[in-house]
């Protein structure tokens, strides 16, 4: 196993188990496999309550939060890389307006997951392509391969496919491919 995947793997696990434990909920899946049924399943717990909150957590943690707007390929965000055509040069934002917007983006990504994803997908494999999801955005995500390699059950396909994603305004970025590298480690068997 790659040092940054196993980095990410300890640091998701630790994140995972503190959260858990704070949130004292034991709404999840009694069937004992820990993977449940099909993403968007209530029962499995993929996505909902606890389980998007640290989704977000890693989500947060890559995209950082910058209360002011920054350039990026397509415009500018704000936030935990809110990206919006309103979002405008110096626009400034509190940081309430960066947690709604947050809140708002993840559970589209969320939602996005849970509606293209027509197979059984582990935690990780989730968070995973939510990661993705918020980070290309539903668009991009929509025109390649990689849901179809999913749903194809072709995981291998999958973790090589995220990591081709490692560009932005036809710029390769070397800071993607960690991400990357991360969102594809739940694929990789």
């Amino acid at each position: 196993m790659k040092l940054p995947t196993l980095i990410f793997l300890v640091l998701f696990v630790g994140v995972a188990f503190y959260l858990w434990q704070e949130s004292g909920d034991d709404d999840s899946d009694d069937s004992g496999d820990g993977d449940g049924g099909t993403v968007g399943d209530a029962s499995n717990g993929l996505g909902e309550g606890g389980a998007m909150q640290y989704t977000g957590t890693i989500v947060q943690k890559e995209e950082g939060d910058n209360l002011t707007a920054y350039p990026d390929a397509d415009g500018y965000s704000i936030g935990y890389g809110h990206h919006s055509s309103d979002v405008t040069a110096g626009e400034t934002e509190t940081q309430a307006q960066a947690d709604a917007d947050f809140q708002s983006d993840i559970a589209s990504a969320v939602a996005f997951v849970n509606n293209h994803v027509h197979i059984t997908l582990t935690q990780d494999q989730f968070n995973g392509l939510v990661d993705f999801v918020y980070n290309v955005g539903t668009g991009t995500a929509l025109k390649g391969t990689v849901f179809a390699l999913v749903n194809a059950g072709d995981f291998d396909g999958v973790a090589s496919k995220l990591e081709e994603y490692v560009y932005s305004g036809g710029q390769k970025l070397a800071s993607l491919l960690p991400r990357r590298i991360a969102e594809a480690a739940g694929f990789e068997e």
